[in-house]
């Protein structure tokens, strides 16, 4: 849209492009093409067909992009395929992607009812807006005081410090990376399967210990960036950008890289609460995959139960609890309460320190 709105000329147009007009096609085919980092890929017809041929020559055009910039591009288009989030409206659902109903499973989704005081914007499940499911709908401004208060308990210091930040950027790029290598490497050992030589076995061996270096790298930085935990809530809280589209998509981006889903409930019967559990499950959880859980009461009063020993711990920093307290909890060694729930998953379970990463 932007290159049409700014009347950039096409590379070429006629009969594959009467409209000479820029496409998501031609614009994929550029963004996703390493000559924008200097190479050159030789290249021959087979079945008329053109495919590459050897390996790519780099440094053989002036690069237009840094390799960072180009690996965070493809980890930003891939996210954004993968959620099918797309920029539809002015302000960002940090809940898109993430938000399941507690009731049926079923995705959460929008629902505008007007404008405040006498509509709001509200959280609904698939299923309750055809009449299958019985679940309640969510005022979204009150949900988003337990998606910030989410983020404090996880590895969001990158939304806020420039350090995280610079740690997200390169995991991000490694993700990238590793993402390239594997189909480079998948089509590797399909090559050598069929013409075994000694050549595309030195290739194979290559290739493996590149993903090797890659992966170790990504696990010193994901270590690193643990360690950079959220100390000041309330500081946090005050740099946070919940408010532009960048800054909820960047919320909800980071949600997602860490893999983690939120089951959500709104109980009636307990003056119209609303419970968030935090899971590395997109299925309904079981008590011994849940994490932590948020409640927000009547009165937009937050509190958390941790279900997980690294969350207890970031709650003993954040002064939220007291280390005597979760050694209380624990003292017949079966692990934290789960009792706090009230219901749906009762009992107690026995916690591993899993962290989320």
């Amino acid at each position: 849209k932007i290159l049409n709105s700014k009347s950039i000329p096409v590379f070429r147009s006629g009969a594959r492009n009467a409209s000479a007009a820029w496409g998501t096609s031609s614009v994929s085919k550029i963004i996703n093409n390493r000559a924008l980092l200097g190479e050159y890929q030789p290249t021959h017809v087979l079945n008329g067909v053109r495919v590459p041929e050897g390996e790519p020559v780099l440094n053989f055009y002036p690069a237009v992009l840094t390799e960072e910039t180009f690996y965070l591009a493809h980890s930003a288009r891939s996210l954004r395929r993968t959620s099918g989030a797309s920029k539809q409206s002015k302000r960002f659902n940090v809940w898109q992607g993430i938000a399941k109903c507690n009731g049926c499973g079923d995705a959460m989704h929008l629902v505008n009812k007007g404008k405040p005081p006498k509509g709001y914007t509200y959280l609904q499940c698939y299923s309750s807006r055809k009449g299958v499911c019985s679940s309640a709908m969510l005022r979204l401004d009150r949900t988003e005081l337990a998606f910030r208060e989410i983020l404090a308990k996880v590895d969001s210091l990158s939304l806020v410090q420039d350090s995280s930040n610079a740690i997200q950027k390169s995991i991000s790029v490694i993700e990238a990376q590793l993402a390239a290598l594997t189909v480079k490497l998948t089509k590797a050992v399909e090559v050598h399967s069929e013409v075994p030589t000694i050549a595309g076995a030195r290739l194979l061996s290559d290739l493996e210990q590149q993903q090797e270096e890659l992966k170790s790298e990504q696990e010193k930085l994901k270590q690193k960036l643990q360690i950079e935990r959220i100390t000041n809530k309330e500081d946090f809280f005050k740099k946070l950008d919940l408010t532009s589209y960048d800054g909820r998509s960047a919320a909800n981006s980071l949600m997602k890289r860490l893999g983690l889903f939120v089951h959500i409930e709104r109980r009636v019967h307990q003056n119209n609460s609303f419970y968030f559990y935090v899971s590395p499950a997109a299925k309904l959880p079981e008590i011994n995959s849940l994490l932590f859980a948020v409640r927000v009461d009547a009165n937009d009063e937050v509190a958390v139960q941790a279900l997980d020993y690294g969350i207890a711990a970031i709650q003993i920093v954040q002064g939220e609890v007291t280390e005597s307290a979760i050694a209380w909890e624990d003292e017949d060694g079966d692990g934290i309460s789960a009792d706090w729930f009230g219901g749906g998953f009762g009992g107690r379970r026995k916690v591993t320190d899993k962290g989320l990463h």
